[in-house]
């Protein structure tokens, strides 16, 4: 059916190179496929337009501002293939290193990301290699972005969500990743 959704989400800790790695690797998959490849990448403007504080400063406000805001992209997203620059990988990861709410809270997000997991057709992680090291922005610390990175790897590990693992800065990522997409994408189509 025209309007199925295959969803490919890009991961991976502040700094990583993920809006950039996006949009070449959006640029690619349009090339080779010869179709519209749309690529939501707005989560960080509008989390950020609702005037909560982010990064190592987030609160409970911040948390449900982060997934209401990934859910309803996802949930939104067209038919085809879409990719998402952040995905519920990396709300999880960031509601995981900041530890707000209850136990209830976070019991109620790990449940609603592993729900929510079973969209994605493919997982990109850009691990946080040495070269993006010292790159993250000011309202995150080396140490949250760490952990942050720590959590996103724990989480991938917990979940049967297909996934590849790339560098950013590496020579040939995008097209590792384009490879990965265009097999899945093509095996879902029965193809």
């Amino acid at each position: 059916m025209p309007n199925e959704r295959f969803v490919v989400a890009i991961t991976g800790a502040q700094g990583v190179g993920k809006s950039t790695f996006c949009r070449e690797l959006a640029s690619t998959l349009r090339t080779t496929l010869g179709e519209d490849v749309p690529l939501l990448d707005d989560l960080g403007a509008t989390v950020a337009a609702m005037g909560v504080p982010l990064g190592s400063s987030s609160t409970t406000q911040t948390i449900s501002a982060v997934w209401t805001t990934h859910l309803e992209r996802e949930d939104g997203a067209p038919g085809g293939l879409v990719l998402l620059d952040r995905c519920v990988v990396d709300a999880l990861a960031y509601t995981r290193v900041l530890d707000l709410g209850t136990e209830l809270d976070r019991r109620l997000l790990e449940a609603v990301g592993r729900l929510a997991s079973s969209r994605l057709g493919v997982v990109i992680h850009l691990r946080l290699s040495d070269f993006f090291a010292d790159r993250g922005a000011s309202h995150e610390t080396p140490q949250h972005r760490q952990a942050v990175a720590r959590q996103i790897i724990c989480i991938l590990a917990e979940w049967n969500t297909p996934q590849v693992e790339v560098d950013a800065a590496t020579k040939g990522a995008v097209e590792k990743a384009a490879q990965a997409v265009l097999a899945a994408y093509r095996d879902s189509k029965g193809a």
